[in-house]
């Protein structure tokens, strides 16, 4: 109750005291329901948030190891520096492609 009323600023603690008798539930039980209501907002949001930083990160490890394949399949026709302009990619990450398909 504290907290509530020292973050709103609005409503005296004994304001908020007697609105949760009027509404004939004991107080504590009321609070730690608006309080496991905060907490499950929260969870929520944090959910969704996580799912959509998975979501993008997902999708970036997908466009890079695109990006490697198309390496790899350009490397059978054009030298290190061609496909590094190409596809974006560093020299050292193609030459290290390069010589990963060599040793398979």
């Amino acid at each position: 109750m504290y907290y509530l009323t020292g973050a709103t600023g609005r409503v005296s603690r004994e304001e908020l005291e007697q609105a949760l008798l009027a509404q004939g539930a004991p107080g504590e039980k009321l609070m730690a329901t608006i309080a496991d209501e905060y907490i499950q907002i929260g969870m929520e949001k944090g959910l969704k948030r996580g799912l959509e930083q998975g979501l993008e990160q997902g999708l970036e490890q997908g466009r890079q190891e695109a990006t490697r394949h198309i390496a790899r399949q350009l490397l059978k026709l054009h030298d290190v520096v061609t496909v590094s302009e190409i596809t974006g990619l560093t020299i050292a990450e193609v030459e290290a492609l390069r010589l990963a398909d060599n040793r398979n």
